[in-house]
């Protein structure tokens, strides 16, 4: 998410929890855009992906902090298309509900 314009940058679910989609992810969310070699902070869940090697090395090569939130389902979701429909309401939700301080 883009603090400044609050919007959603990029999101995606995979079959598997793996660093290296999350690192992909992140490294062309940053390209499109175009906040590479910028002070950023990534604010995540707490999963394996996002701590695994692959994806902290992108974010060291790209000058990015991580800030975990422990605020998802602490037993995870029953099957990959509900993970992709809660992604996407909360997306749709944040877009045109949520009121920004």
């Amino acid at each position: 998410m883009d603090l400044d314009s609050r919007k959603i940058v990029a999101w995606e679910i995979h079959e598997r929890m793996s660093s290296d989609p999350a690192a992909r992810l992140f490294y062309k969310a940053c390209l499109a855009e175009g906040i590479v070699a910028q002070p950023l902070v990534l604010r995540s869940d707490n999963g394996s992906p996002l701590k695994g090697a692959s994806m902290l090395e992108i974010l060291s090569r790209l000058g990015v902090r991580s800030s975990f939130n422990s605020n998802y389902p602490i037993n995870g979701f029953v099957t990959i298309e509900d993970a992709r429909d809660r992604a996407l309401s909360f997306s749709r939700w944040y877009k045109t509900g949520h009121k920004h301080a």
